[in-house]
């Protein structure tokens, strides 16, 4: 089990089939999220969030400042304290925080030929 104060430390885990803790700093922790996988869901579902919470001490706090789409992968940013959660809210609200998307195909979209 994991200490929130002291930051979740990256661990091994089903590569490829769950989530994986990625890196820890200051009450952040960055998670790769797999595809299907919701970031948030109600109470008994499973998720990015009931994931993280079942690794940390019972009642630790777990913030989820932004969402990734159920169907896509990233890297999902969670807060284990609510200041890391208001300062990373700031910095998404300011855009202060840097998005990059990418699409990998098996196949060429419809109407991409050409394009």
């Amino acid at each position: 089990m994991m200490h929130a104060e002291e930051g979740v430390e990256p661990q091994e885990t089903d590569r490829g089939t769950g989530p994986e803790v990625l890196r820890t700093a200051a009450g952040v922790v960055a998670v790769a999220k797999p595809p299907g996988l919701a970031p948030q869901a109600p109470p008994g579902l499973p998720s990015v969030e009931a994931w993280l919470r079942a690794r940390l001490p019972a009642g630790a706090y777990v913030g989820v400042p932004h969402r990734l789409a159920r169907a896509v992968s990233g890297v999902l940013l969670m807060a284990v304290t609510p200041r890391a959660a208001r300062k990373l809210s700031r910095q998404f609200e300011r855009r202060e925080i840097a998005k990059t998307y990418l699409a990998l195909l098996t196949d060429p979209a419809p109407g991409s030929v050409g394009t």
